[in-house]
């Protein structure tokens, strides 16, 4: 099913979006909770403001979150 807006994903904690620069030749699809990407005829730029941009070229795409690992949140005991 087609995308209506260029934002690919939005940021968990910060709320930034990862989404493609206005003009960019791209249309957005998602299926079943899967986001694909088809950049048409010239590379398309996808702008994060805690990065730099992406240039993707021309083809077809699946998008998913990337994690970032946490730890375990604990301290682990010190052998001697």
């Amino acid at each position: 099913m087609p995308r209506p807006d260029r934002v690919l994903i939005e940021g968990a904690s910060t709320g930034h979006r990862h989404e493609f620069a206005d003009g960019t030749p791209v249309k957005l699809y998602e299926l079943s909770g899967e986001i694909f990407v088809r950049v048409l005829e010239r590379p398309a730029r996808l702008v994060h403001r805690e990065h730099g941009p992406i240039d993707l070229e021309p083809g077809c795409y699946r998008a998913w979150r990337q994690r970032e690992y946490q730890g375990l949140g604990f301290s682990a005991p010190v052998l001697d």
